[in-house]
């Protein structure tokens, strides 16, 4: 895994993740540590890439990750991105322009919407970043959630968010009660 570091905007941590796995989640930031600086330009990892970045300890078949890509993209799909300037202009884009998966060639290509190139590229301030292989050992779904917004504060030395927000963040269901 090499040192793989993924470096964001912090608008990318207001994106609720809403019913990703922890294994989807681990995906979608190997794949975030491949765009950086990439610009629109499609980025293709083979299935081994993805194995070795995300310290999968499954043993997927070449179906078994094409049917977790295509899951996780159903759900990216669901996911707008919506922005407001706070005046008159306002919009949602999808994340990606789209994403293409061969099992034959055990490969993904996969590439930003230019709307969202702010994201990944010329990242000067307001960013966070980790290193990949601290993530994806993390274990479960809500600790690699909370890990994200974490690293956003850590130069802060302290995180602070109304319940509702955090609730909303972490995709926890209504259901579940706080205690």
């Amino acid at each position: 895994m090499a040192n793989e570091v993924v470096k964001y905007n912090n608008k990318f941590n207001q994106v609720v993740f809403q019913n990703f796995t922890e294994n989807e989640l681990s995906l979608l930031m190997a794949i975030c540590s491949k765009l950086r600086g990439k610009g629109t330009d499609t980025i293709t990892l083979s299935f081994e890439q993805i194995k070795s970045l995300t310290n999968e300890k499954q043993h997927y078949t070449a179906q078994g990750y094409a049917e977790m890509i295509d899951a996780m993209y159903r759900k990216l799909i669901n996911l707008a991105y919506y922005y407001n300037d706070g005046k008159d202009v306002a919009g949602a884009f999808h994340l990606f322009q789209g994403y293409e998966r061969s099992i034959s060639d055990k490969e993904v290509r996969i590439a930003v919407t230019p709307q969202f190139l702010h994201l990944f590229n010329s990242l000067e301030r307001e960013f966070t970043r980790f290193e990949l292989e601290e993530f994806v050992n993390l274990s479960g779904k809500y600790t690699k959630l909370l890990y994200r917004q974490l690293k956003q504060w850590r130069t802060q030395g302290h995180y602070s968010v109304l319940m509702k927000e955090f609730r909303e963040l972490m995709d926890v269901p209504e259901s579940y009660t706080t205690r």
